[in-house]
């Protein structure tokens, strides 16, 4: 692992890049995470392609000396300067949870050299409804004394997480909480809550989605709005399949590239 950073208006990205070859991948983690949440995936790919996983501003080691509107806001045209610094070709960008409203930005931007997307279990702010109960989730959270927040986040973590997994895999997923500002992600969550639309594109797509996503909202479904995605539903109630069940994930991403690369 090569670790690497650019500084973006001040503050700095860091991220991890390793494997080789002229397609390239860039992990990016979701709310509370970080960069190491896809440890389990990453070497599935680092023979083929070359591979980057990025802490989104606020997260991991990144800078969170930021605002979470301005953070969200840059993260496209960080990731374009990420880009253009290691001349990475063939681009496809894969994010979880939130990361699906950083996806959608990049697809309004158009950056240039991406040429494919995948969701990971990405709720899609369809409605007023959906981004209403999302913030009323947050602000609940934030109600919370300041030095009981990352307490209460973490207690809203584990009713994503399969609490019959391996202690191993729980404890890989909630270690971002370390050095977490748990407010400050509260914030950028908020942020990136408004009704959004997909872009027109014309670029290869694939849907993850679990049933704890859809729920009993089907509109919170990114495969409503891109019904012509690849699409693979994972019969399971928790929000970490991708780490649980890591093998058959990556055997089900490498299918997609395989298809497209």
């Amino acid at each position: 692992m090569t670790e690497r950073h650019i500084t973006y208006k001040g503050h700095e990205l860091l991220y991890e890049i390793l494997g080789e070859g002229n397609n390239s991948l860039i992990f990016l983690h979701g709310l509370c995470g970080n960069r190491g949440v896809w440890s389990k995936n990453i070497p599935a790919f680092t023979n083929k392609y070359r591979v980057l996983a990025i802490d989104i501003f606020g997260h991991g080691n990144s800078s969170a000396e930021i605002s979470p509107k301005e953070a969200f806001e840059s993260m496209p045209s960080a990731i374009k300067k990420i880009i253009e610094k290691e001349r990475l070709g063939n681009v496809v960008l894969i994010g979880h949870s939130i990361a699906g409203n950083i996806l959608l930005s990049c697809m309004e931007e158009k950056l240039r050299n991406v040429i494919a997307y995948v969701f990971v279990d990405c709720t899609f702010n369809a409605t007023e409804s959906v981004v209403n109960s999302r913030n009323k989730l947050a602000d609940n959270l934030l109600n919370n004394p300041a030095d009981k927040i990352n307490l209460a986040m973490m207690k809203w973590y584990k009713n994503m997480m399969d609490s019959n997994a391996s202690p191993e895999d729980n404890k890989l997923i909630l270690s971002s909480f370390k050095n977490l500002n748990g407010k400050w992600a509260l914030d950028f969550l908020k942020t990136t809550n408004f009704v959004r639309h997909v872009p027109k594109t014309s670029l290869p797509m694939l849907i993850f989605e679990s049933d704890w996503l859809t729920k009993n909202e089907p509109e919170r479904s990114f495969a409503r709005v891109l019904p012509h995605a690849d699409y693979f539903h994972w019969p399971v109630s928790n929000h970490f399949f991708f780490v649980y069940e890591s093998s058959k994930f990556n055997e089900k991403l490498l299918d997609f590239l395989d298809k497209y690369l």
